[in-house]
């Protein structure tokens, strides 16, 4: 019966995505323009309707990675970056919160209305399962641990409050399982959007040191490439070596105590440390130092890459 309206519903996020694009390429704060837009524009528009029709777990997801898409696209994020370090940065529920919470909701209000039709329909519903709307409203009831009694008392507040400790508990647990961001999540211990992102390549850099998706050689693992240092050619090139250890930086960190050695903490709470600070001065500082260690990295490389091209190494037959 709803089949039209929830392909519509997609179409219309994707098309919403590409308007945030847009938004975001003109805006003078990319987080806050962007963020806005999508939330306060976007999302009322796409799902608007949704509460009174069934959504598979496959749409969901559908309009869980457009929306990934918009947040890549605010923060500079690449396309391997865990979704949890963009809920995470960008502070924001997912789409099936959204959408569980807008059901429930929805219910909630009938049951405590006062239109008894409506309410009896549904009751009857929910109780005798009988179509795969009722059937999803209990999935997500028991998803919350609650009853439908339960739902018929708790104030509307009272709801959201179970969905965003719900979501929550469900974001940390998908932190916990990435090991890239073992150093993330000893900071970052609830959704929450951070204000020192902006529209500059220093808040670019910044987020990818922050989620350990910078691009470095020690990515290259997975494709068993060399993982060199670009600047000092040790082994692996990873964040613990870009940002405490290669000689070549040594000099922009004698910007910042706390990059100096010798290191009497755990390396990873110094990196910590230097990647989350709650003194937005501080990190406006900390984010130019960052940006100057990488742009020296970078001019090193593609210093690396045209000298390869000017003269490349000869191959067996040639010197034959």
């Amino acid at each position: 019966m709803f089949k039209e309206q929830k392909q519509q519903m997609i179409e219309k996020a994707q098309r919403m995505a590409n308007m945030t694009y847009g938004v975001i390429a003109r805006s003078c704060n990319k987080l806050m323009i962007g963020k806005t837009f999508w939330k306060s524009l976007a999302l009322p528009s796409i799902l608007y309707g949704a509460n009174i029709f069934y959504i598979t777990e496959e749409e969901v997801k559908k309009l869980e990675m457009i929306e990934n898409g918009v947040y890549r696209q605010i923060l500079g994020a690449p396309r391997y970056t865990a979704n949890c370090a963009l809920r995470g940065e960008i502070g924001a529920s997912t789409m099936k919160t959204r959408v569980m919470k807008g059901h429930l909701q929805y219910v909630r209000s009938t049951l405590q209305g006062n239109n008894q039709l409506l309410k009896e329909v549904i009751e009857t519903q929910l109780e005798e399962k009988s179509t795969k709307w009722a059937k999803m409203i209990n999935a997500h009831l028991e998803t919350l641990n609650l009853s439908q009694k339960d739902l018929r008392d708790l104030k509307k507040e009272e709801l959201n409050q179970n969905m965003i400790r719900w979501d929550d508990k469900r974001w940390k647990e998908e932190v916990e399982t990435k090991t890239s961001l073992r150093i993330y999540k000893r900071w970052k211990l609830k959704v929450k959007e951070d204000d020192v992102y902006d529209n500059t390549p220093q808040s670019r850099i910044l987020f990818q040191a922050r989620t350990n998706t910078l691009p470095l050689n020690s990515r290259k693992r997975f494709t068993k490439e060399k993982t060199n240092c670009v600047l000092c050619d040790e082994q692996n090139e990873d964040l613990k070596h870009f940002l405490l250890e290669c000689p070549i930086l040594s000099e922009i960190r004698e910007k910042c105590p706390e990059l100096q050695q010798p290191y009497w903490e755990d390396k990873e709470e110094v990196i910590m440390k230097f990647l989350f600070d709650d003194n937005r001065k501080h990190m406006e500082d900390k984010k130019q130092i960052l940006y100057s260690m990488w742009k020296l990295r970078y001019r090193r490389q593609k210093e690396k890459e045209l000298n390869t091209i000017m003269h490349p190494i000869p191959t067996h037959s040639a010197i034959a």
